[in-house]
């Protein structure tokens, strides 16, 4: 008889452990979590004239960070073009989300960005005569 109360108890138990246990949510994935990585530069257009300039059709390398903590490093070579810390802002325009980054430098405009397949990343600089960058997943 002590064998199946010993039992018994066990068995409640282990069942009130069993759902009593919070069940992990998955962390949601934020619309734009893809732009987190390491960028390597494709090409520029310039704002007013259209001018394209392409990686490779100049003897420098251009990359680009962009961390989950909100760090962003543009090198141009060895040398720093950009460090800025940045907010990620999402606003919505006849359905469609589109993210921009907010530098914490107010004196440096905000960029327009886009991760299309994956692998290419297209910025805007938000300003009237300002250019476009394509950088590609390194």
């Amino acid at each position: 008889m002590k064998n199946a109360n010993f039992l018994t108890m066990l068995t409640v138990t282990c069942l009130a452990l069993t759902f009593s246990c919070e069940k992990d949510d998955p962390v949601p994935t934020l619309p734009y979590e893809d732009v987190f990585d390491n960028w390597e530069w494709y090409s520029s257009k310039a704002g007013l004239t259209g001018i394209v300039t392409y990686a490779d059709s100049v003897d420098y390398d251009q990359t680009l960070e962009i961390t989950s903590q909100g760090e962003y490093l543009w090198m141009k070579d060895t040398s720093v073009v950009y460090d800025r810390d940045f907010t990620v802002e999402v606003d919505t325009v006849e359905g469609v989300e589109t993210f921009y980054f907010l530098f914490d430098d107010s004196s440096e405009v905000d960029q327009l960005f886009e991760v299309r397949n994956q692998d290419t990343l297209l910025l805007t600089d938000q300003c009237a005569d300002c250019g476009t960058h394509i950088f590609l997943r390194r």
